[in-house]
């Protein structure tokens, strides 16, 4: 797709279980797990809805189980942080 044919798109945004916003093309049946959450539009006012509507960009889930950062398991040690090994 060119830049001009990018431009003139007809999009939607969807949005998942975990509140993540993507863009969809509007033409396009909507994945498994994705629901429309704007009006077809063109690439500028999709990234606006985003922009105005996606405001914690943590995964609701992290958010509801009072996560902060620590998704994948790794000790704060290992990371670098409190209590690590000084080199």
């Amino acid at each position: 797709m060119t830049t001009e044919q990018d431009q003139q798109a007809v999009l939607c945004v969807v949005v998942n279980q975990l509140g993540q916003y993507s863009i969809w093309p509007a033409e396009r049946a909507i994945p498994d797990g994705w629901n429309a959450v704007s009006v077809p539009g063109t690439r500028a006012q999709c990234l606006a809805y985003i922009e105005e509507n996606w405001t914690d960009l943590g995964p609701k889930r992290a958010a509801q189980t009072g996560q902060t950062g620590q998704t994948d398991g790794m000790s704060a040690s290992f990371r670098g942080g409190p209590g690590s090994p000084r080199r």
